[in-house]
């Protein structure tokens, strides 16, 4: 999956990027040819009451964020997103536009009027978003010490 990052550049927009590559691996997605925008957007949470957005024009997926959210959330965030941008690319969740009115499809039935704790795909990216981010956090947290250790090694060698 080709992956283009959208915002000013940013530690945190760092992290996300890192976070959605592996998750991308993670969830089995490296091969699909769809491609995936990820777009940095502050403030999100405060203009469209959401930590996270995701959607899909044809062969683009893609997602929003709120990068002034604690690292922490963003995790979750960035773990919730994913799951929908696996649930789109694999075909179980759909948009349709009929008219001035956004149809949700999900696994082949028009769901676009169920209460949102009740729609099947918030469920499961609910459901997975806290073992995914920790799962992500395990890794990085793995990697860092890896690097501190190569790092010490070769302060080791030029004493």
């Amino acid at each position: 999956m080709e992956v283009s990052v959208i915002g000013r550049s940013s530690t945190k927009l760092k992290i996300v990027a890192t976070q959605v590559y592996w998750t991308i691996e993670d969830l089995g997605l490296t091969n699909s040819k769809l491609k995936l925008e990820l777009i940095a957007q502050p403030g999100l949470r405060k203009t469209h009451g959401a930590n996270g957005l995701s959607g899909r024009q044809e062969d683009v997926l893609g997602f929003a964020i709120d990068t002034h959210l604690p690292i922490p959330q963003i995790y979750e965030t960035v773990a919730h997103e994913m799951i929908h941008i696996k649930q789109m690319a694999k075909g179980k969740l759909r948009y349709e536009m009929k008219g001035k009115k956004e149809k949700v499809i999900w696994c082949g039935k028009d769901m676009s009027d169920m209460p949102y704790y009740d729609r099947p795909w918030e469920i499961e990216a609910f459901g997975k978003q806290a073992i995914l981010s920790r799962r992500f956090n395990e890794a990085l947290d793995a990697w860092i010490a890896e690097e501190a250790k190569k790092k010490n090694g070769k302060r080791k060698r030029k004493v």
